[in-house]
């Protein structure tokens, strides 16, 4: 007997084929936002190769969410999209990204903004549809140990993150924006992993040439960071 379910994950549909109907209804309960429950097996609108099939092995939970992490990465590479290693979080229906490495302050800044809408605590997921850059709710068990609303919405800024004493934001050399952007960007290993690499490298170079990107060196400190990041009303500075 085939079990399988159909999530929905940055408007790309998915089917997920599993072992049995215990993990059926586990998995359905882990994804439950993502779920496609308008969908019909063997549906056009599935996309070629969007279709994941859970290990034949036993795995954790967690081992199994990296994998499913790996392979809609290679999926989104496909189609527009890209995973970064940041925190997203939204405020008026605009998306901000604050990406960095480990200690950077992607955490810091949500609990700053814990009142704001998060679409994700550790990875950021991106997509380009009709020349319009959107962010989406991440399905993936990250820090908070939850998959975060399954909604998406255009994406306005996207920020690097350095601790400082004092909060400033300056507009990134492209070189910079560039080096950063490949630095936190997820490549796939299911498939070539040059050919994987390149699709994140043009798709960097697009949103650089898409989306302002900052440096954001701050403080610990929401009021100051509200009025340089969240209430700028200028793209530049």
């Amino acid at each position: 007997m085939s079990y399988s379910l159909s999530l929905t994950i940055a408007d790309i549909p998915i089917q997920l084929h599993c072992h049995s109907a215990k993990q059926l209804l586990f998995l359905r309960q882990k994804y439950k936002d993502y779920l496609n429950l308008t969908y019909k097996q063997n549906s056009k609108k599935c996309f070629n190769n969007s279709i994941i099939h859970y290990p034949e092995r036993h795995i954790s939970f967690l081992s199994f969410n990296m994998y499913l992490r790996n392979i809609v990465c290679s999926i989104l590479g496909n189609h527009n999209g890209l995973l970064l290693h940041g925190s997203v979080l939204i405020l008026n229906n605009q998306g901000y990204i604050f990406i960095g490495a480990p200690g950077a302050g992607k955490s810091t800044i949500r609990k700053l903004f814990s009142n704001y809408t998060c679409l994700g605590d550790d990875t950021a997921v991106v997509r380009k549809i009709q020349n319009i850059y959107y962010v989406f709710g991440s399905p993936f068990y990250q820090k908070t140990n939850m998959a975060y609303p399954n909604i998406k919405t255009q994406l306005k800024n996207i920020y690097f993150l350095k601790h400082a004493n004092k909060t400033t934001v300056r507009l990134s050399r492209y070189s910079d924006a560039l080096a950063q952007l490949a630095a936190n960007a997820f490549v796939s290993t299911v498939g070539n992993h040059s050919i994987e690499r390149a699709k994140t490298l043009n798709l960097a170079t697009d949103i650089i040439n898409s989306i302002p990107i900052y440096t954001l060196s701050f403080e610990k400190n929401r009021k100051a960071l509200e009025a340089k990041v969240f209430n700028r009303s200028n793209k530049h500075i």
